[in-house]
């Protein structure tokens, strides 16, 4: 079991690393991350069946304002499927896509 929860923190450490290295974060008063933000909560499901999870994505927002997933990553099924869904649910207007890359790490702990 020690052995497990040495492996799952290592993992989620790498894919950290693995995330900064190739993409910049979001700036504190970015359009992008504050509509993130107040869209993408901890699911009430998710609460009750204390699901728990670190969801890194990378993306970026095409000509049209959608949100193209590069790449996503995380050590909950459950809520990395649904930080996809709300994401590619989002559209944004020209001004949001002045920065080429976002990336973005939703953690869902109580």
């Amino acid at each position: 079991m020690k052995t497990l929860k040495t492996l799952t923190l290592v993992s989620i450490l790498g894919l950290m690393v693995s995330f900064n290295s190739f993409s910049k974060e979001l700036p504190k008063n970015d359009l992008v991350k504050q509509t993130i933000e107040k869209t993408i909560t901890y699911p009430r499901y998710a609460q009750e069946l204390n699901e728990q999870g670190i969801v890194a994505v990378d993306f970026f927002i095409n000509d049209a304002g959608n949100i193209i997933i590069n790449r996503i990553d995380g050590n909950n099924d459950y809520l990395s499927q649904y930080v996809e869904a709300t994401l590619q649910g989002l559209k944004f207007n020209e001004a949001a896509t002045c920065q080429s890359s976002y990336i973005y790490k939703f953690r869902f702990t109580k």
